[in-house]
């Protein structure tokens, strides 16, 4: 599928596709809304499997329940060619948010993987991670985007934002300090678990 984009992705847009350490410039980014409708779709998706997101940074792959799975689709589906669905991920009974995704392409359905337990069907998305730090939820007010609570996600755990809101949150999000991440705490609770099996063993 051909990209109809002159930018490489949303990194090089906000910095003017320049270089990349050129300054990231917000007029830019804001000034090109209106253009970018057709192109890009963005959403905050709550979950509560830190691990599993961890794996999917790793595995270049997430699975999606199908309700949500169908949702994302048509929204791919939507955009003109070369367009991509972007997920802000926000962890479930926190006050932030962990990182944002690229969507590569449809997803498609998977079987024969799914445990017992789980009569779910689930999608695989091929994915980019684009930036793997936490990110205070009000980051979202700050945008002009409106705030989610617990309630917001009581039906879906997808809710779609505006372009303009979208493109805001992102470069905020970008341009934030780097402070705690998901990589880090699950590099910290493998390791407790390694020293878990050895203290077993001795």
């Amino acid at each position: 599928m051909t990209s109809v984009r002159p930018w490489k992705n949303l990194n090089s847009l906000i910095r003017g596709g320049k270089r990349e350490n050129a300054p990231a410039n917000e007029q830019l980014v804001t000034s090109k809304a209106d253009h970018l409708v057709p192109l890009y779709k963005f959403y905050i998706m709550q979950s509560s499997e830190e691990a599993k997101l961890y794996a999917s940074v790793v595995e270049g792959y997430l699975d999606i329940e199908q309700t949500t799975a169908m949702q994302l689709n048509e929204a791919f589906g939507s955009l003109t060619p070369g367009g991509s669905v972007m997920i802000f991920f926000y962890i479930e009974s926190t006050d932030y948010m962990c990182g944002v995704l690229e969507l590569l392409c449809q997803g498609f359905m998977i079987t024969g993987e799914v445990n017992e337990e789980d009569r779910d069907l689930y999608f695989r998305f091929q994915i980019n991670w684009l930036v793997v730090k936490d990110v205070p939820i009000n980051i979202l007010e700050e945008v002009g985007a409106p705030a989610i609570n617990e309630m917001t996600f009581i039906r879906r755990p997808l809710k779609e934002i505006s372009t303009e809101h979208g493109l805001r949150l992102y470069f905020s999000y970008v341009n934030y300090s780097r402070g705690s991440s998901l990589l880090d705490r699950m590099t910290i609770e493998d390791i407790e678990d390694e020293d878990t099996i050895e203290s077993e063993s001795d």
